[in-house]
């Protein structure tokens, strides 16, 4: 049972390293739509953020590529 749970957290821990954000991108001045169409980086996240607040969302990641 003492093996299981070592083994356990040696797994979580090495889960939990790859999830950092190490290499992540900055964020964009505007984001460009796939019609042409662009949006400033700030009214993107006053829009998610009025979105999860009316979802009563409390944990979200949005990642636009």
């Amino acid at each position: 049972m003492q093996k299981r749970k070592i083994a356990l957290a040696c797994v979580s821990i090495f889960l939990l390293a790859g999830c950092g954000t190490e290499g992540s991108l900055s964020p964009a001045a505007a984001v460009t739509g796939l019609e042409g169409s662009t949006i400033g980086s700030t009214a993107v996240t006053e829009r998610i953020e009025e979105l999860t607040r009316g979802a009563r969302v409390h944990g979200l990641t949005v990642t636009i590529a």
